[in-house]
């Protein structure tokens, strides 16, 4: 967890234009952030100027399911409730970020989870990442995101298999202003997928 917001209990510290911070594994791919499907296994939070190189990041299952979060007549905004899946990586309130070369596989498949996921986020460069096995979306650029460029990532579909939903989302549910890239639909290459604002 990466949180670079006043007010954090130790919050890290931002990079600059000419002095970025960089986060690389010694040996490519062979730094493994494992989560627990509970909690995001790399949070990038008010952070600015940092740049995220050859790691290796998935989760687990975590015991969430459909059926305890629908909606029902008490509660008709439980849906709601579904966007906040422990992504693999999530991205909020951040700018100047770059994604290369990493390893993102295996999302909670009980959560409504994307391998990576911008909120509120602009100036962000997605490249050249292999992202495996989401159950959902592999790449959700979302929230107010703008000014993100996707290119040269290989996306391959869904392998492992589902979990007994309790429930069906329904489509108007998914608030208008998601744009995804899934890998279910890509099953290959998500090539230079830009937003301009």
């Amino acid at each position: 967890r990466i949180v670079c917001s006043e007010g954090a209990d130790t919050p890290a510290n931002s990079g600059t234009a000419e002095a970025p911070i960089t986060v690389r594994a010694l040996e490519e791919r062979q730094a493994h952030i494992v989560g627990s499907g509970e909690l995001f296994p790399l949070l990038v939070e008010g952070c600015s100027y940092w740049n995220f190189e050859g790691l290796r990041v998935s989760t687990r299952d975590f015991g969430m399911s459909y059926s305890t979060l629908c909606p029902t007549e008490e509660e008709p905004e439980r849906t709601l409730r579904l966007f906040v899946g422990a992504d693999n990586v999530l991205v909020r309130y951040s700018h100047h970020l770059v994604f290369r070369r990493n390893l993102i596989h295996n999302t909670n498949r009980a959560a409504n989870s994307a391998l990576l996921r911008t909120i509120d986020a602009s100036n962000i460069l997605i490249e050249e990442n292999e992202l495996y096995d989401a159950h959902r979306n592999a790449i959700n650029l979302y929230a107010d995101s703008h000014h993100i460029t996707v290119r040269r990532n290989f996306i391959s579909g869904r392998y492992g298999a589902d979990l007994e939903p309790g429930c069906v989302i329904p489509s108007e549910a998914i608030p208008p202003s998601a744009t995804t890239c899934s890998a279910k639909a890509s099953h290959g290459c998500c090539q230079d997928m830009t937003d301009d604002g």
